[in-house]
């Protein structure tokens, strides 16, 4: 039986690698259409489950696949690979407390018979469902204890090595990476995560050494194209950087998609162009600093845009019409990475276009160089009527400067946690006297305000009406009226760079990309937005010495010039 079970597994594997054949050449319709009819014949049942799963995930129909694999576990429950499978969905799905309690089932059940290769599984997908939930010293006790002895020695000093990295233990993280690399110099993962650290640390010159090896090693030039770029931009490399960017896979994927031109930079005149818009919102405002001059090469331009910011890219280019899209996991005839930036229509438009291009790569083009940055400035135009309308409900609040203040992000993971900080820590900025606090920071955040307020006896203003996830109009139009805005890495610190607002961006802990955007080490000055300063914790994750330097500086800036830095040392004033 089980040698049956073993060929009728091995038969739909090797349909599966046939049917996903046309993928890897770039026939995605013809790819697609191979694997749901693969689907048809998979059972619906034991380890084959597992396969159709994986099928279904791969086509972005993660509903399915959790579906096929959820059903296939009430058949046999506790089957080790099912939950190692259904565990891993769960942690890409936000499902950290499922995925948690679903391995920890098996593992305290019956973890000396599960084979080694689904043990490894099993280990990572708790170790990342802990990490998520920010139970970092459970994850440590995991890859420390009795799991641990069954598994390679290699792939736990790969997951302590991680664990490190991301509580920001960076010199045994890098310990880590180094004995992994000695044991398996071909590890991919171990090599990529080493030059993402040596990036974050400054260390530029061998992590570049590395992503040059990672690229001989695969011969895949997209596997660590961001990465790459960033750590070139970061050195001041920046139309090499943006070269290297051009490589990752959503563009490569793109020049195989049939009917579509990818923009090599060539003449516009007289053709049409469509820009397709990769990243987050903030990272659409940043790249839409390039469009006022493709309107100018161009007869046509389309920007496949959020539809939140519609209405403010038409106001702010007029030259430029907009293709509103939303972002989304979707079953559709493109590759996983082109899927979640556009769906079927918005192929379609990009065929009817004589060119087309993903946001990032016009950098390559209109920003060549580190003194390209900061021009325009500003680019976005808010609803001048709106702004009247902000500027008279912020007075009747009575006198002091009128502070925006941002903290956090919508969609946080164990990754980004160091980057920000926690209202209930703002002691020195809600102490400063005569100030007007005005809530910024979208998403439900209720809670955290509420205690700040008891807190530190401070009012912190907001309006119920006010969409401040959704309203893109009447936030912008609300920062061009404040004196002030405070944000960290996020769409707030973009939309006030982009429309001019005077921002200061609160850095916890760097990214690679913040080495270039940091143009004056002594002000601050933000490379990409001149009304942007940068402040930067003394360590990183240090946000106590984040906060004491944001609010010594507005006591310089707003209140008393003369008040001292924590250090001791005074600071340059802040731009006007």
């Amino acid at each position: 039986m089980m040698v049956r079970g073993a060929l009728a597994r091995g038969r739909i594997w090797s349909r599966q690698q046939l049917a996903q054949l046309p993928y890897r050449l770039g026939r995605y319709p013809i790819g697609q259409a191979l694997l749901v009819r693969l689907l048809g014949w998979i059972p619906d049942r034991g380890t084959a489950a597992d396969i159709k799963g994986k099928i279904l995930w791969s086509l972005n129909d993660r509903a399915g696949a959790l579906t096929t694999v959820r059903r296939a576990l009430e058949r046999t429950p506790g089957d080790p690979e099912l939950v190692a499978s259904m565990a891993g969905m769960e942690v890409q799905t936000g499902a950290y407390g499922d995925a948690e309690a679903r391995v920890r089932s098996v593992l305290d059940r019956s973890a000396t018979e599960v084979p080694k290769a689904t043990l490894l599984q099993l280990a990572n997908a708790l170790t990342y469902a802990l990490l998520h939930q920010r139970k970092a010293q459970d994850a440590w006790d995991l890859v420390s204890g009795g799991v641990a002895a069954r598994l390679p020695a290699e792939r736990i000093a790969f997951l302590q090595a991680h664990i490190c990295r991301y509580t920001r233990r960076y010199d045994e993280a890098e310990d880590l990476y180094r004995k992994v690399l000695s044991q398996r110099p071909d590890d991919l993962l171990a090599r990529f995560e080493l030059a993402e650290l040596l990036s974050l640390r400054g260390t530029f010159i061998e992590a570049e050494a590395i992503h040059h090896d990672l690229m001989r090693l695969t011969g895949d030039p997209a596997f660590n194209a961001r990465n790459h770029s960033h750590t070139l931009l970061a050195q001041g490399r920046v139309r090499e950087g943006w070269a290297r960017n051009m490589l990752r896979v959503e563009n490569s994927e793109l020049k195989r998609v049939k009917g579509v031109r990818v923009w090599d930079g060539s003449d516009l005149a007289g053709r049409s162009i469509f820009v397709i818009v990769e990243g987050g919102t903030g990272d659409e405002l940043r790249d839409a600093v390039c469009y006022g001059d493709l309107s100018q090469r161009a007869a046509q331009v389309t920007v496949a845009c959020d539809p939140r910011l519609e209405t403010l890219l038409r106001r702010s280019f007029p030259k430029v019409k907009t293709w509103p899209v939303g972002r989304a996991e979707r079953v559709s005839g493109l590759r996983r990475r082109l899927s979640r930036l556009m769906d079927d229509a918005t192929l379609e438009q990009a065929r009817r276009h004589d060119l087309c291009v993903v946001s990032p790569d016009l950098f390559y083009v209109f920003k060549p160089s580190p003194e390209d940055y900061g021009k325009p400035s500003p680019y976005l135009v808010p609803n001048p009527a709106l702004v009247a309308q902000w500027r008279e409900r912020l007075a009747a609040l009575g006198p002091g400067p009128k502070i925006g203040i941002a903290w956090s992000t919508i969609r946080q993971t164990y990754r980004t946690f160091s980057y920000y900080t926690k209202l209930a820590d703002w002691r020195p900025i809600f102490t400063f006297p005569g100030a007007v606090f005005v809530n910024l920071q979208y998403g439900d955040c209720i809670g955290e305000l509420m205690e700040a307020e008891q807190k530190f006896g401070v009012r912190i203003h907001r309006w119920p009406e006010l969409d401040l996830l959704n309203d893109f109009e009447s936030v912008a139009a609300l920062m061009v009226a404040l004196d002030l805005v405070l944000a960290p890495n996020s769409t707030t610190l973009e939309l006030a760079g982009a429309l001019g607002a005077r921002a200061w961006y609160m850095v916890n802990e760097y990214q690679t990309l913040d080495h270039f955007r940091r143009k004056d080490l002594n002000t601050g000055q933000d490379r990409c937005y001149p009304s942007v300063r940068i402040f930067m914790a003394r360590q990183p994750g240090d946000a106590a010495s984040l906060i004491d330097q944001v609010g010594a500086e507005l006591h310089r800036t707003f209140g008393a010039p003369n008040v001292p830095a924590p250090d001791g040392t005074s600071a340059a004033p802040a731009p006007s």
